[in-house]
């Protein structure tokens, strides 16, 4: 019988990584940290699914976090019970400039959303990105270019995109 990964380690091992992403986008420590644990709870209950490969697992934990960030942006763009604080950020340029980008990502095709959120938040190289899909790579390098063009389009002002 092959041994399974255990969720709860992965747990432990990325929910760092994903507070910290969600801190820098706005939400406080205590808000990102809830979301996080609600996210890992349904991966928690489902541990007999995850596969052998501890790579493998990495890439079901970024799959389920990506539903859990989409969520998040979309109750963002249509104002329903998100609440960022804006007293960490620097200056109300900087929110602004951050709504702006969020919102970008928010539009962007369903394919393009998640091959780029992958790739920039995940840190998932193209392979890891055209497994978890099921895209040829070819597809992903696509979806990647055009989602920063458009990206560039929507925020030209914006340097960091």
């Amino acid at each position: 019988m092959m041994k399974r990964v255990d969720p709860t380690l992965l747990y432990t091992a990325f929910s760092g990584r994903v507070i910290s992403f969600l801190v820098a986008d706005g939400l406080s420590y205590p808000q990102a940290w809830q979301l996080t644990l609600d996210s890992f709870a349904g991966l928690i209950d489902k541990w007999h699914e995850f596969p052998v490969s501890p790579s493998e697992a990495e890439l079901e934990i970024f799959a389920s976090v990506l539903n859990v960030l989409d969520n998040f942006l979309w109750r963002k763009q249509h104002g329903l019970d998100v609440s960022l604080p804006d007293v960490s950020l620097p200056d109300d340029e900087f929110s602004d400039k951050r709504k702006i980008l969020l919102e970008a990502i928010a539009e962007l095709p369903s394919a393009m959303r998640t091959a780029y959120a992958l790739s920039r938040c995940g840190r998932l190289n193209i392979r890891n990105i055209a497994k978890l899909t099921g895209e040829e790579t070819c597809d992903i390098v696509r979806h990647i270019s055009r989602a920063k063009e458009k990206l560039a389009r929507k925020v030209k002002d914006l340097k960091y995109v």
